[in-house]
């Protein structure tokens, strides 16, 4: 969660960073100053939420709880995709692994 007001930049120069270090983090961008502009900048970068100060605490914390719920999903969902791999060159254990439903997914 970030200010769009921030040193050196705006809340998007951050996300645009955290973005090319490859993180699909949901980041919730607040602001007091809502432009349009502003909307559009975030909405480039993949904000998850863009919100309005003078938000209650109670929508913060929900806010909170649907990004980490969407940030471990994206995580699942990527290591259920990684490919297993198997140390060493165990010829049988290889030859168990390819025919087994791992690998038919």
């Amino acid at each position: 969660m970030s200010d769009v007001n921030v040193a050196n930049g705006n809340g998007t120069d951050l996300l645009r960073e955290v973005r090319a270090l490859g993180r699909g983090t949901p980041v919730i961008l607040i602001t007091g100053r809502p432009s349009a502009e502003m909307a559009k900048q975030a909405d480039d970068v993949r904000v998850f939420r863009y919100v309005l100060k003078a938000v209650a605490p109670s929508m913060l914390r929900e806010l909170v709880e649907m990004a980490a719920l969407a940030s471990d999903r994206a995580r699942a969902a990527a290591a259920s995709t990684a490919p297993v791999r198997i140390a060493g060159d165990a010829g049988s254990l290889r030859a168990l692994f390819e025919s087994s439903e791992l690998t038919r997914r």
